[in-house]
């Protein structure tokens, strides 16, 4: 198989388009607001 893989398409599912990012904005927005609440949790103590 001569075929070019980029490194994020084995990430990719079946189907799915290659150009679509894999954490949207909104997932990016949960994990920061996770993690702060992660670190204010652990400043606190």
């Amino acid at each position: 198989m001569s075929a070019q893989i980029h490194p994020q398409e084995l990430f990719l599912e079946p189907g799915q388009d290659r150009k679509q990012p894999l954490l949207s904005k909104h997932d990016i927005n949960q994990l920061l607001t996770l993690i702060q609440n992660f670190q204010t949790k652990r400043t606190a103590t």
